[in-house]
């Protein structure tokens, strides 16, 4: 039956904000008069462009657009979760768990995909009901019948959030093919996949969200960590470009890199609060929540979480 859908320049103040390659710096008034509160004004790898992070005062640095920095200057609209309808893959634990906990208490209806059924069943009594699909993302068919239940159910798909993700860790030299081969369907190919899916409805409503978790290791060089970091790195040049693609249908697609989580990926090693190395510490998969809802609100343009304890103004949606 047919159905009926509704410069970044990192510079001083004297000096003009300008496009460097393809990234656009924000024309706002310097940190001093940003209104995110954060004071996380430039990247976390400033030296990507050739700056060191400590290369200007920082009352002198200049808020640089979404892809850089907090993104309180990629702000599409505000939007108010309540009815909406949002697929979170990877939904079974860790931080698709918690954004699906996070999506119901605001009024939301997250459709809960994952692998692990008994996790899905569970996770949908516990969130009064909320639609549990079973679903494997590199499989296609899944992917399709995951789609098709959330409009059987709702008739339209507000929001997506691409979670479902592999870690691999090994040197270079010692990868397995067929292991890569296998992370890079999970990591990439199936977000693509993913996001095809939901584009008719989304196309249809003139309206959608689509988030994709990348991971803070795009911003680092880490022996051991070359093959999962390429993966996300894809992911990152994939949001970059859907994101302009996909803007004149009404779609806004973000972006959000989490650093280290304390969840089962990597085996469940890390401890929340507990420092890993120095400087860094190990965040609440809750936070990482906050901080993708957030960017389902405002649909954002990139949302960098920075290592090092949690920063609370990142999970609040920018004043006006």
């Amino acid at each position: 039956m047919a159905r009926s859908r509704s410069g970044p320049n990192i510079a001083g103040a004297a000096i003009a904000p300008k496009i460097v390659g393809n990234i656009r710096s924000a024309s706002a008034s310097p940190v001093k008069d940003c209104r995110a509160g954060c004071t996380r004004c430039y990247s976390p790898n400033t030296s990507a462009i050739g700056l060191p992070t400590d290369a200007v005062p920082l009352e002198d640095r200049w808020p640089v657009a979404a892809t850089l920095a907090c993104g309180q200057y990629g702000v599409v609209d505000v939007w108010d979760l309540t009815g909406r309808t949002v697929i979170v893959t990877g939904a079974s634990s860790g931080i698709g768990a918690a954004t699906a906990r996070l999506l119901h208490q605001s009024g939301a209806h997250p459709i809960l995909a994952a692998r692990r059924d008994d996790r899905l069943q569970s996770l949908s009594r516990e969130l009064n009901g909320e639609l549990a699909v079973p679903t494997d993302v590199t499989d296609r068919a899944a992917i399709a019948r995951l789609v098709e239940a959330t409009l059987d159910r709702y008739n339209r798909i507000d929001g997506l959030v691409n979670n479902a993700g592999v870690g691999l860790y090994r040197r270079l030299d010692e990868l397995n093919l067929e292991e890569f081969s296998r992370v890079l369907d999970l990591n990439v190919v199936s977000v693509v996949a993913m996001t095809q899916a939901v584009l008719p409805a989304m196309r249809a409503q003139r309206s959608g969200r689509i988030v994709n978790i990348s991971s803070g290791t795009t911003r680092m060089v880490l022996p051991g960590v070359g093959g999962y970091a390429a993966t996300k790195a894809a992911l990152n040049m994939l949001t970059s470009v859907s994101r302009q693609e996909l803007e004149a249908d009404g779609i806004a697609v973000s972006l959000v890199l989490p650093s280290i989580t304390a969840t089962e990926f990597g085996g469940g090693r890390h401890q929340p609060g507990r420092e890993v190395r120095p400087g860094m510490v190990a965040h609440d998969p809750e936070y990482v929540a906050q901080v993708i809802v957030r960017a389902l609100r405002t649909g954002e343009e990139r949302i960098d979480i920075p290592h090092g304890a949690q920063q609370p103004q990142l999970t609040t949606v920018p004043s006006s």
